[in-house]
């Protein structure tokens, strides 16, 4: 479970008697008390109580009824904890609960509307949050090293739902928001990544984070007079992925010098400095001047692999030895990756393979 994700214990299940003088008694079982914990958006999780050993069928659907996953749990012994991972949740979408294998409904869950648009360049974030109590925001800010636990602050929603509120603390491409809300037993999160962009030296293509699911995304790299453009549209989860095109649509391959500027952060306004080189075992290079650098080896097989983080220097450079890295000693065909970061997280990957 994310640390953040609360639960609420239920009542446990109860039954009634009615017994007719002569005749056996029959037990005619209440609906289980059923707590739903809703995790969507970066990730999906499904989690909650009923009654221990109680195996539940939890069913997907639009807010239309059309069917789009089905999820079997099992409370467990001790406490009814269940637990799953989850597709595609959104806003609006349902979850009906019955037992299983018989069937019998326990109750209809409607996920709220829940949205954040995230200004990482001004450290705001607005958005919807409907028919809850209490909700607040969470911003938990992660390096290329970890995540830390997050600082969150109390929302104060206007009469349709709205909010717009400065972060409780400087927002980049790095950082995970949730969007915390609780109604009756249940409690929801809408985890959303802040904005960063993701763009591949020598290839044309692009990936990255919108500011908010559906946005519209355009990322341009200018070259001299020459213009290349990416544009659409994020996913619910708010990623984007696609290639860079000329004027003309041909693919558009990013190159050390190009700028690079998009419209998911008024801030993303770099120039690629990137380049590697692999000199028997040493791998050097450029990056960005004071910034991180992830360098990270594979076997072609997968059969070993080794990461480290780096600072580039006050240059820009950045070497290391791969034979440290790997413990071992460095044969051809090992694949390198080189993460640079501009500074507000988002990433220059360079990919070279030993000769």
């Amino acid at each position: 479970m994310r640390p953040w994700l609360r639960t609420v214990i239920p009542s446990t299940i109860a039954a009634l008697a009615l017994v007719a003088p002569g005749a056996q008694a029959l037990a005619a079982p209440i609906a289980p008390t059923t707590s739903v914990n809703a995790t969507f958006g970066a990730w999906c999780e499904l989690s909650g109580y009923t009654d221990p050993g109680l195996e539940l069928a939890l069913t997907q659907t639009t807010r239309s009824g059309v069917t789009k996953a089905v999820y079997e749990v099992v409370g467990n012994n001790t406490d009814g904890f269940w637990f799953t991972e989850c597709k595609g949740l959104a806003s609006t979408d349902r979850l009906i609960i019955t037992t299983r294998p018989d069937g019998l409904p326990v109750r209809t869950v409607r996920i709220p509307m829940m949205s954040t648009n995230i200004d990482r360049a001004t450290d705001t974030v607005t958005g919807v949050v409907r028919g809850n109590r209490a909700p607040s925001l969470i911003v938990t800010p992660c390096d290329a090293w970890n995540c830390v636990d997050g600082n969150g602050l109390t929302l104060a929603p206007d009469a349709n739902g709205s909010f717009s509120t400065a972060t409780p603390m400087p927002v980049d491409g790095r950082d995970l928001l949730a969007l915390y809300a609780v109604r009756g037993d249940d409690e929801y999160q809408r985890m959303q990544a802040a904005p960063t962009l993701r763009v591949f030296l020598g290839h044309a293509g692009v990936s990255g984070t919108a500011q908010r699911p559906g946005a519209e995304v355009t990322v341009t790299v200018t070259r001299g007079a020459r213009v290349a453009t990416f544009k659409g549209t994020a996913r619910r989860d708010g990623q984007f992925s696609g290639k860079l095109q000329r004027r003309n649509g041909t693919p558009f391959k990013l190159a050390a010098g190009d700028r690079v500027t998009s419209s998911i952060a008024s801030d993303l306004d770099f120039v690629v400095p990137a380049s590697a080189t692999i000199t028997g075992s040493a791998v050097s290079g450029t990056c960005f001047a004071g910034q991180q650098v992830v360098v990270s080896a594979v076997a072609p097989d997968k059969s070993f692999s080794g990461v480290t983080h780096l600072t580039a220097g006050g240059d820009g450079s950045f070497s290391i030895d791969l034979t440290d890295l790997l413990l071992r000693t460095v044969t051809p065909g090992i694949i390198v990756s080189v993460e640079c970061d501009p500074g507000e997280g988002d990433t220059v990957l360079i990919r070279e393979v030993v000769p």
